[in-house]
């Protein structure tokens, strides 16, 4: 029964038989809608990403910046990130390396609690632009870059990579369309090392899938610290 207010409240009734029948068959078309991705915001949740659809997050500007000579060249062997931590926003997480699929995008990370790095183009601590991608949400709440558009100027960001913790410092962030995503902005070459923290933003767009923006946090190396005995 809707209230006065629009919301939704209830009451319970003794179950009969029909209405058993009733709640039986309605699980079971939600449960088939959920595997199928269709399950709708109508409650306020979160539209549901279908896994094939999840790497759009970041495919268009991945896709764009193949066509960008701005990676420098790099040695065969590269020392890969393996945990980042943003204080300001809780994140404390590992990294995992990111290919491109036989269409060059960007694979997203299969976990919704780590952090993507894409190893094909610049390592964190390295002079030019790494690049940081992560979920924004999942079916239920928030994931791991869902605070990502909450840093500002001179918030800190580190990465572990090769038994050190380097830091970085925010200098700017924007959201973007991907239709007009800045790619050179982003993947062009740096004098310094520098991050860039991308997630989705925007609308969601229940026709394709997927947010209508990016969001891209940059940030610039500023110290490397030795890391903690203990530390991961």
């Amino acid at each position: 029964m809707a209230g006065a207010n629009g919301s939704v409240s209830h009451h319970r009734e003794a179950p009969t038989g029909r209405t058993v029948s009733v709640v039986a068959t309605t699980l079971a078309i939600a449960m088939l809608a959920f595997a199928l991705g269709l399950v709708t915001n109508a409650l306020g949740l979160r539209a549901v990403i279908p896994r094939a659809a999840q790497s759009a997050l970041w495919q268009e500007p991945i896709a764009a910046a193949q066509a960008s000579p701005s990676t420098p060249s790099r040695p065969a062997t590269v020392v890969a990130p393996t945990n980042i931590r943003i204080p300001v926003i809780k994140v404390n997480t590992t990294i995992v390396p990111l290919t491109l699929d036989g269409a060059r995008h960007l694979e997203a990370p299969t976990s919704f609690t780590q952090v993507g790095w894409y190893a094909q183009g610049t390592a964190p601590g390295d002079t030019g632009p790494a690049v940081l991608a992560g979920h924004y949400d999942n079916t239920i709440s928030g994931t791991v870059f869902y605070r990502l558009r909450q840093l500002k100027p001179g918030d800190l960001v580190q990465v572990r990579r090769g038994g050190r913790w380097l830091d970085f410092t925010v200098v700017a962030s924007g959201e973007y369309s991907k239709q007009d995503f800045p790619t050179e902005r982003v993947y062009g070459p740096t004098p310094d090392p520098q991050l860039r923290l991308i997630t989705c933003g925007g609308t969601f767009n229940g026709t394709i899938g997927s947010y209508d923006d990016n969001i891209v946090v940059y940030a610039v190396q500023t110290a490397a610290a030795e890391s903690a005995p203990g530390s991961p």
